[in-house]
């Protein structure tokens, strides 16, 4: 009776043992749900097919998983390619801030392994280098080159276009001449005979983008006259010429 009334009186201390309670079960609900995450880290294989491409951290993040590799090689990596469950992401890093050069490592956000094919995993399947050569499962060696292939072709083919642009914009105005350049622009080939996937995909990207960009600076033609459009021009043709010519010198067979 005693106690009842001790209670009764302090209504806080069952306030008090009931939010205790709460915490101590969300607590050990986050830890579980922790160590949940942590054994899917492990519930699927991980590999690399390029031997010192070393994977160095796997984590699950949601619907993703955080994939960490370091380069072991003495010689700095432009592009790589990784597979989750059959699905392949090409890393093409070349004339960027982010190539991987000796002993850096690369984090890259890759899709979660199918539960129903956890057998395929996650695996990083080819790796280009700044120096021509390449390391990997050769068919997706070929990826990454006809991929550089098809971004170099169409490149040959737009650079004509953007050089004829910036003449036409130092002359008299002409209302034909953006869709002119975007005519031709859309004109130029999405695939080329008895070439690959890979090729044909590189070739339709690089031509919707210089579409992309000649409609930009049409805009930008209408907004702010001839010569800040034929400056943007000039600055585009100028970087797809680097371009044009790393792609070339990445793509010559290797002595």
């Amino acid at each position: 009776m005693k106690l009842s009334k001790s209670i009764a009186a302090r209504p806080y201390v069952l306030v008090f043992f009931a939010v205790s309670l709460v915490v101590v079960l969300s607590a050990f609900r986050i830890g579980a749900l922790s160590a949940g995450a942590s054994k899917r880290q492990v519930d699927f294989p991980v590999k690399s097919l390029v031997p010192k491409l070393t994977v160095v951290n796997l984590k699950v993040h949601g619907e993703a998983v955080l994939l960490s590799v370091r380069n072991d090689y003495d010689k700095t990596i432009t592009a790589f390619s990784v597979t989750s469950s059959g699905v392949t992401a090409r890393n093409e890093m070349l004339g960027s801030d982010y190539v991987i050069a000796p002993q850096s490592t690369n984090t890259g956000e890759y899709g979660l392994p199918s539960a129903s094919g956890p057998e395929n995993g996650i695996a990083v399947m080819a790796a280009v280098f700044e120096d021509g050569t390449t390391d990997g499962d050769p068919e997706f060696v070929k990826q990454i080159l006809d991929a550089r292939a098809g971004k170099q072709a169409q490149l040959a083919r737009i650079l004509p276009i953007l050089e004829e642009a910036s003449i036409t914009l130092k002359e008299a105005g002409s209302s034909q001449k953006w869709q002119t350049i975007q005519l031709r622009i859309a004109q130029l080939p999405d695939c080329e005979k008895r070439r690959s996937f890979e090729f044909c995909a590189a070739l339709n990207d690089e031509k919707e983008l210089a579409l992309r960009k000649v409609k930009q600076v049409e805009q930008i033609n209408r907004d702010r006259g001839d010569q800040v459009a034929e400056a943007i021009i000039s600055h585009i043709r100028e970087r797809y010429e680097r371009s044009n010519i790393m792609l070339q010198l990445s793509l010559k067979p290797v002595q």
